[in-house]
């Protein structure tokens, strides 16, 4: 009986410390004129559904800053939310009773005279990809799911159906204004806090909250085509065409970039390829040629319609 009591008093106890942590850590946001949430009842990953202290909404760098030192004054850790994609909930602190900033209200793109862009680190990929496309017909490298945040995308990688032509969205990356973990704001960039910028570019989210990414960007190309071959299933021949596609990618051309699906109908490979029809066939055609089959479907369409699909 004394134990069970003994385990109600320490819980009642700690439920109200996390009461005044909260109590305070919101007072010091509002001071700050930082919108903030309490904890959100809906999980993101149902898989991992953590669930955070409170949710700070800011809209520019300086309220990221006084955000962050909130939560350093009450003890509570920060995490970043950026799209919120994350298969581990890290952008929900991986773990119950975090500060997460949410930065969905920062999503502002800019694209300059000589072709570089600003672009603030809650904007998706799709209202990136449309407004670099409106403001110039320039691009970037990215995924293809249109609502995931740029900002987590480009600091690890960020893979596409264009990447063996134009690289990770990460390699565009040309300077960034982040927020250190004492609320300092800085930039780094190859000549600034290099350092920081090379860690910056594949475990950024390690270092650094990141308000604002600056990307070089390209010109968008005229033709991209899509495409997608498909095989019937047979057990006995998989084997041997997985050698051949993976022969074939060894030495295929950098404008085409190709993935490889199966299941229990068959097994499939979809891509795209900077240009037109004719180059694109002349380009997968030895690999057709290798496996005895056509191409079942492809279209050639323009830089934004090909983002659209």
């Amino acid at each position: 009986m004394y134990f069970r009591t003994a385990l109600v008093a320490q819980f009642l106890i700690a439920l109200a410390k996390s009461a005044s942590t909260l109590d305070s850590l919101t007072y010091c946001l509002s001071a700050a004129s930082v919108a903030v949430a309490p904890s959100l009842p809906i999980a993101y990953n149902i898989r991992l559904p953590y669930t955070p202290l409170a949710v700070a909404v800011p809209t520019t760098t300086a309220q990221i800053s006084s955000a962050v030192k909130c939560g350093a004054q009450n003890g509570v850790s920060v995490s970043a939310k950026s799209g919120g994609h994350s298969y581990t909930s890290s952008s929900f602190g991986g773990e119950d009773g975090h500060l997460v900033i949410n930065l969905d209200r920062m999503y502002a793109v800019k694209v300059a005279t000589d072709g570089t862009a600003k672009v603030q680190a809650g904007a998706r990929l799709g209202h990136v990809a449309t407004e670099l496309y409106k403001q110039g017909k320039r691009a970037l490298s990215h995924g293809t799911c249109p609502a995931v945040g740029v900002g987590g995308h480009s600091l690890h990688g960020g893979h596409g159906m264009v990447s063996r032509t134009y690289g990770l969205t990460t390699d565009w990356i040309k300077g960034a204004t982040v927020v250190l973990a004492n609320g300092t704001i800085t930039y780094c960039s190859a000549t600034e806090r290099p350092n920081l910028f090379w860690a910056l570019r594949g475990a950024g989210s390690s270092m650094v909250i990141v308000a604002e990414l600056d990307f070089n960007t390209f010109s968008a190309p005229d033709q991209v085509t899509y495409f997608d071959i498909s095989l019937v299933w047979d057990a006995k021949k998989a084997p041997q065409v997985l050698l051949d596609a993976q022969e074939f990618a060894k030495g295929m051309p950098a404008e085409l970039t190709m993935a490889a699906s199966f299941n229990k109908n068959g097994y499939y490979l979809n891509g795209a390829y900077v240009g037109g029809q004719t180059a694109f066939q002349n380009a997968v055609q030895p690999l057709l040629a290798k496996l005895g089959v056509k191409v079942s479907s492809s279209k050639t369409v323009g830089w934004i319609d090909f983002i659209k699909h």
